[in-house]
Protein backbone atom coordinates (compact mmCIF):
# COMPACT_ATOMS: atom_id res chain seq x y z
CA UNK A 1 0.00 0.00 0.00
CA UNK A 2 1.55 3.23 -0.85
CA UNK A 3 1.95 5.44 2.19
CA UNK A 4 0.05 8.82 2.41
CA UNK A 5 0.57 12.61 3.84
CA UNK A 6 -1.82 14.24 5.59
CA UNK A 7 -2.46 17.73 4.58
CA UNK A 8 -5.25 19.80 5.41
CA UNK A 9 -7.15 17.21 6.77
CA UNK A 10 -6.92 15.09 3.10
CA UNK A 11 -4.34 12.37 2.63
CA UNK A 12 -2.22 12.58 -0.37
CA UNK A 13 0.05 9.44 -1.60
CA UNK A 14 3.01 10.47 -0.80
CA UNK A 15 4.80 9.36 -4.24
CA UNK A 16 2.51 12.49 -5.62
CA UNK A 17 4.11 15.02 -3.71
CA UNK A 18 5.92 17.77 -5.98
CA UNK A 19 7.88 20.61 -5.34
CA UNK A 20 5.22 22.86 -6.35
CA UNK A 21 2.73 21.51 -3.43
CA UNK A 22 5.41 21.88 -0.87
CA UNK A 23 6.11 25.74 -1.43
CA UNK A 24 2.48 26.49 -1.54
CA UNK A 25 1.95 24.59 1.92
CA UNK A 26 4.82 26.58 3.02
CA UNK A 27 2.65 29.97 2.35
CA UNK A 28 0.01 28.21 4.08
CA UNK A 29 1.45 28.55 6.63
CA UNK A 30 3.49 31.93 6.48
CA UNK A 31 1.52 33.63 8.70
CA UNK A 32 3.68 31.58 11.69
CA UNK A 33 7.04 31.52 10.71
CA UNK A 34 8.34 29.07 13.52
CA UNK A 35 5.51 26.45 12.41
CA UNK A 36 5.98 26.63 8.93
CA UNK A 37 10.02 26.09 9.20
CA UNK A 38 9.17 22.96 11.74
CA UNK A 39 6.76 21.95 9.13
CA UNK A 40 9.25 21.93 6.70
CA UNK A 41 12.09 20.37 8.47
CA UNK A 42 9.43 17.17 9.37
CA UNK A 43 8.10 17.48 5.23
CA UNK A 44 12.42 16.86 4.35
CA UNK A 45 12.63 13.92 6.76
CA UNK A 46 9.37 12.15 5.47
CA UNK A 47 10.65 11.92 2.13
CA UNK A 48 14.28 11.33 2.31
CA UNK A 49 12.42 7.84 4.50
CA UNK A 50 10.61 7.75 1.11
CA UNK A 51 13.83 8.17 -0.73
CA UNK A 52 15.68 5.30 1.10
CA UNK A 53 12.80 2.95 0.81
CA UNK A 54 12.34 3.35 -3.36
CA UNK A 55 9.32 5.30 -3.14
CA UNK A 56 11.08 9.07 -4.40
CA UNK A 57 13.26 9.76 -6.66
CA UNK A 58 14.05 12.83 -5.25
CA UNK A 59 12.68 15.08 -1.99
CA UNK A 60 10.52 17.73 -3.39
CA UNK A 61 11.05 19.77 0.16
CA UNK A 62 15.02 19.86 -0.58
CA UNK A 63 16.71 23.02 -0.12
CA UNK A 64 13.25 24.90 1.03
CA UNK A 65 14.03 28.30 2.24
CA UNK A 66 13.90 29.32 5.81
CA UNK A 67 11.31 31.39 6.09
CA UNK A 68 12.22 34.96 7.99
CA UNK A 69 9.45 37.60 9.30
CA UNK A 70 11.55 39.68 6.09
CA UNK A 71 9.10 37.82 3.61
CA UNK A 72 5.87 38.37 5.41
CA UNK A 73 6.67 42.35 4.87
CA UNK A 74 4.23 44.31 2.56
CA UNK A 75 4.75 43.96 -1.03
CA UNK A 76 6.93 46.54 -2.87
CA UNK A 77 5.20 48.90 -5.43
CA UNK A 78 6.95 47.12 -7.86
CA UNK A 79 6.04 43.50 -6.91
CA UNK A 80 2.11 44.42 -6.85
CA UNK A 81 2.48 46.13 -10.41
CA UNK A 82 3.94 43.01 -12.10
CA UNK A 83 1.46 40.76 -10.79
CA UNK A 84 -1.48 42.78 -11.50
CA UNK A 85 -0.18 43.00 -15.19
CA UNK A 86 1.37 39.33 -15.41
CA UNK A 87 -0.82 37.21 -13.44
CA UNK A 88 -3.74 35.26 -14.01
CA UNK A 89 -7.09 37.23 -13.89
CA UNK A 90 -8.73 34.97 -10.73
CA UNK A 91 -5.57 35.54 -8.98
CA UNK A 92 -5.15 39.26 -9.14
CA UNK A 93 -8.70 39.59 -8.02
CA UNK A 94 -7.85 37.68 -4.92
CA UNK A 95 -5.19 40.23 -4.54
CA UNK A 96 -6.96 43.11 -5.02
CA UNK A 97 -9.87 41.82 -2.66
CA UNK A 98 -6.57 41.42 0.52
CA UNK A 99 -5.13 44.80 -0.45
CA UNK A 100 -8.66 46.86 -0.12
CA UNK A 101 -10.27 44.67 2.77
CA UNK A 102 -7.44 43.88 5.14
CA UNK A 103 -8.48 40.21 5.28
CA UNK A 104 -6.32 37.41 5.48
CA UNK A 105 -5.94 34.26 2.72
CA UNK A 106 -9.28 32.16 4.15
CA UNK A 107 -11.31 35.56 4.88
CA UNK A 108 -10.66 36.52 0.96
CA UNK A 109 -11.55 33.08 -0.51
CA UNK A 110 -14.91 32.66 1.63
CA UNK A 111 -16.21 36.15 0.82
CA UNK A 112 -20.02 35.75 -1.32
CA UNK A 113 -21.78 38.20 -3.10
CA UNK A 114 -24.39 38.83 -0.99
CA UNK A 115 -22.49 39.84 1.93
CA UNK A 116 -22.39 43.27 -0.28
CA UNK A 117 -24.97 45.63 1.36
CA UNK A 118 -25.09 48.94 1.30
CA UNK A 119 -21.35 49.35 0.05
CA UNK A 120 -19.62 47.50 2.82
CA UNK A 121 -19.27 44.03 2.94
CA UNK A 122 -19.47 41.12 5.91
CA UNK A 123 -16.75 39.75 6.63
CA UNK A 124 -16.60 35.84 9.57
CA UNK A 125 -12.86 36.05 10.30
CA UNK A 126 -11.72 32.35 10.24
CA UNK A 127 -9.45 32.23 12.43
CA UNK A 128 -10.33 30.32 15.54
CA UNK A 129 -9.28 32.91 17.81
CA UNK A 130 -11.40 35.60 16.46
CA UNK A 131 -14.04 34.54 14.81
CA UNK A 132 -15.69 38.33 14.72
CA UNK A 133 -18.25 39.41 12.43
CA UNK A 134 -17.40 42.56 10.62
CA UNK A 135 -18.81 45.45 7.99
CA UNK A 136 -15.99 46.58 5.98
CA UNK A 137 -16.38 49.66 3.70
CA UNK A 138 -15.87 48.84 0.04
CA UNK A 139 -12.80 51.35 -1.15
CA UNK A 140 -14.04 53.06 -4.72
CA UNK A 141 -11.16 51.25 -6.22
CA UNK A 142 -12.61 48.03 -4.98
CA UNK A 143 -15.86 48.78 -6.12
CA UNK A 144 -14.84 49.42 -9.87
CA UNK A 145 -13.00 46.16 -10.08
CA UNK A 146 -16.10 44.12 -8.31
CA UNK A 147 -18.19 46.02 -11.67
CA UNK A 148 -16.07 43.90 -13.80
CA UNK A 149 -15.95 40.46 -12.13
CA UNK A 150 -18.02 37.65 -13.74
CA UNK A 151 -20.30 36.55 -11.25
CA UNK A 152 -19.94 32.52 -11.52
CA UNK A 153 -20.58 31.49 -8.15
CA UNK A 154 -22.05 32.15 -4.23
CA UNK A 155 -18.37 33.35 -3.96
CA UNK A 156 -16.56 36.51 -5.47
CA UNK A 157 -13.29 34.46 -6.48
CA UNK A 158 -13.68 31.41 -8.40
CA UNK A 159 -11.15 29.45 -10.46
CA UNK A 160 -11.16 29.91 -14.17
CA UNK A 161 -13.74 27.37 -14.64
CA UNK A 162 -16.09 29.16 -12.21
CA UNK A 163 -15.67 27.10 -9.39
CA UNK A 164 -15.24 27.83 -6.01
CA UNK A 165 -11.48 28.00 -4.72
CA UNK A 166 -10.29 25.49 -2.45
CA UNK A 167 -7.34 26.80 0.40
CA UNK A 168 -5.14 23.91 -1.97
CA UNK A 169 -5.72 24.29 -5.24
CA UNK A 170 -5.67 28.62 -4.41
CA UNK A 171 -1.62 27.99 -2.74
CA UNK A 172 -0.64 25.75 -5.52
CA UNK A 173 -2.00 28.36 -8.19
CA UNK A 174 -0.99 31.38 -6.81
CA UNK A 175 2.30 29.91 -5.74
CA UNK A 176 2.95 28.41 -9.18
CA UNK A 177 1.72 32.47 -10.70
CA UNK A 178 4.21 33.61 -8.60
CA UNK A 179 7.58 32.02 -9.93
CA UNK A 180 6.31 32.39 -13.19
CA UNK A 181 6.95 35.90 -13.12
CA UNK A 182 9.40 36.12 -10.36
CA UNK A 183 7.91 37.05 -7.44
CA UNK A 184 8.47 33.98 -5.52
CA UNK A 185 9.86 35.55 -2.34
CA UNK A 186 6.59 37.13 -1.39
CA UNK A 187 3.53 35.63 0.16
CA UNK A 188 -0.04 36.61 -0.12
CA UNK A 189 -0.16 37.23 4.08
CA UNK A 190 2.04 39.82 3.00
CA UNK A 191 -1.09 42.06 1.48
CA UNK A 192 -2.59 42.48 4.80
CA UNK A 193 0.64 44.37 5.49
CA UNK A 194 0.16 46.44 2.45
CA UNK A 195 -3.42 47.22 3.53
CA UNK A 196 -2.40 48.19 7.32
CA UNK A 197 0.25 50.32 6.56
CA UNK A 198 -1.92 51.78 3.95
CA UNK A 199 -3.86 52.70 6.50
CA UNK A 200 -1.19 53.95 8.36
CA UNK A 201 0.30 56.29 6.14
CA UNK A 202 -3.10 57.99 5.55
CA UNK A 203 -2.81 58.92 9.20
CA UNK A 204 -5.54 56.16 10.63
CA UNK A 205 -5.65 55.58 14.00
CA UNK A 206 -4.62 52.22 16.00
CA UNK A 207 -8.27 52.02 16.87
CA UNK A 208 -9.28 52.34 13.11
CA UNK A 209 -7.14 50.17 11.81
CA UNK A 210 -8.22 47.14 13.88
CA UNK A 211 -11.06 47.84 12.84
CA UNK A 212 -10.33 46.86 9.26
CA UNK A 213 -8.12 44.38 10.04
CA UNK A 214 -10.02 42.69 12.70
CA UNK A 215 -7.06 42.28 15.45
CA UNK A 216 -7.01 42.50 18.77
CA UNK A 217 -4.67 43.81 20.32
CA UNK A 218 -2.68 46.99 19.85
CA UNK A 219 0.57 45.60 19.69
CA UNK A 220 -0.32 43.37 16.82
CA UNK A 221 -1.18 46.30 14.43
CA UNK A 222 2.19 47.79 15.95
CA UNK A 223 3.97 45.00 14.08
CA UNK A 224 1.64 44.67 11.28
CA UNK A 225 2.48 48.67 10.59
CA UNK A 226 6.09 49.11 11.90
CA UNK A 227 7.80 52.06 9.74
CA UNK A 228 4.42 53.16 8.30
CA UNK A 229 3.81 55.99 10.85
CA UNK A 230 7.88 56.92 11.13
CA UNK A 231 7.55 57.65 7.34
CA UNK A 232 4.35 59.69 7.71
CA UNK A 233 5.86 61.66 10.61
CA UNK A 234 9.05 62.29 8.84
CA UNK A 235 7.56 63.62 5.88
CA UNK A 236 5.63 66.02 7.98
CA UNK A 237 8.87 67.17 9.48
CA UNK A 238 10.65 67.98 6.48
CA UNK A 239 7.27 69.66 4.86
CA UNK A 240 7.12 71.91 8.36
CA UNK A 241 10.89 72.46 8.17
CA UNK A 242 10.84 73.71 4.52
CA UNK A 243 7.91 75.87 5.29
CA UNK A 244 9.98 77.22 8.28
CA UNK A 245 12.67 78.19 5.99
CA UNK A 246 10.86 80.21 3.50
Amino acid sequence: MMPMIWCQKRAYPIASIRREHVMAYRDVLSEKAATCNAAMRTLRLLFNWAIDRGILAHNPALRTKRLRTGERQPWPDGALATFRENGPPELVWAVELALHTGQRRGDVLTMRWNDISEGLIRVVQEKPETKREMWIPIHPKLAAILETLPRRAVTILTTKSGRVWTKGHFNVKFHAAKKAIGLGEYVFHGLRKNAARNLAEAGCSTEQIKAITGHETDAMVSHYVKGANQKRLATAAIAKLVRDEK
